[in-house]
């Protein structure tokens, strides 16, 4: 037999913790009469190894029980099932929950080499799910919940098309999306793809003027001064917003498609 110290040391399970097995009535340790002391037998050394073995799967002290009390191989299978369903469903929350983690971090990281500086990269492929008639159109979001994909967000779920000359902006479009992975096939709908796309970011704040005539027309001369055409395009869509100084700031990434003369 071995004492309560000798049980911890053995198991590397701490006293509180064996007394806190005990008062969960899953471990059950022999009283010497004598001295009300606890006697761990060789079987209950097991037990807590087993214990231990159910605790790392994050079963909590009801399921624990259950296992000790009618342990057939069926109400195990049963627990563990119901427990392995649940951190499938936490593993996918938490991933999509990095997934837009990921796309506002990598948003910061663009900020120091793109914004107000153009470059050239491809556009994300993008299917058009509906529309709406502007970003403020708060009564006609009930189509954006419709049709977005499940706890995305609706900022992520919108994109602004527009045309536009070197002079105005022509056309304007608030498009309800969701981003395609490249092996990702559908020959259904409007999909949007453009290999190679002016990039910009810029700074917008909601107090101010309108600044994206200026940046067409940034665009539109970079795209001249460069020897390429205009498509005459642009899709515009938010990374995060702020409030530096207190003022609400979105900062919008630009995907202007443009091809060779």
């Amino acid at each position: 037999m071995y004492t309560i110290g000798q049980a911890a040391n053995i198991t590397g399970i701490s006293r509180d913790r064996l007394r806190y097995y005990e008062e969960k009535g899953i471990l059950k340790p022999n009283i010497n009469e004598d001295n009300q002391y606890r006697q761990y037998s060789e079987e209950n050394i097991v037990e807590i190894l087993s214990i231990e073995l159910f605790r790392s799967m994050d079963l909590g002290m009801k399921d624990i029980k259950s296992i000790r009390d009618h342990s057939d191989v069926h109400s195990i299978d049963k627990i563990i099932s119901l427990k392995r369903e649940a951190v499938l469903t936490e593993i996918a929350k938490q991933q999509q929950i990095l997934d837009h983690i990921n796309i506002v971090y990598d948003g910061c990281q663009n900020l120091n080499d793109h914004l107000n500086k153009v470059s050239i990269r491809p556009m994300p492929i993008l299917k058009v799910l509906g529309e709406i008639s502007d970003t403020k159109a708060f009564s006609e979001y009930s189509n954006i919940h419709n049709k977005k994909e499940v706890d995305a967000p609706i900022l992520k779920s919108m994109l602004r098309q527009v045309t536009f000359s070197e002079f105005e902006i022509k056309t304007n479009r608030m498009l309800i999306v969701r981003e395609l992975e490249k092996e990702e096939s559908d020959d259904q709908g409007e999909i949007l793809k453009f290999d190679q796309c002016l990039y910009i970011i810029v700074e917008e704040v909601m107090s101010e003027v309108d600044i994206m005539p200026v940046v067409f027309k940034k665009c539109t001369q970079w795209i001249i001064d460069n020897n390429y055409v205009s498509e005459g395009i642009a899709f515009i869509r938010v990374l995060f917003i702020t409030y530096p100084n207190g003022n609400l700031t979105s900062y919008l990434e630009i995907f202007s498609p443009f091809k060779k003369k």
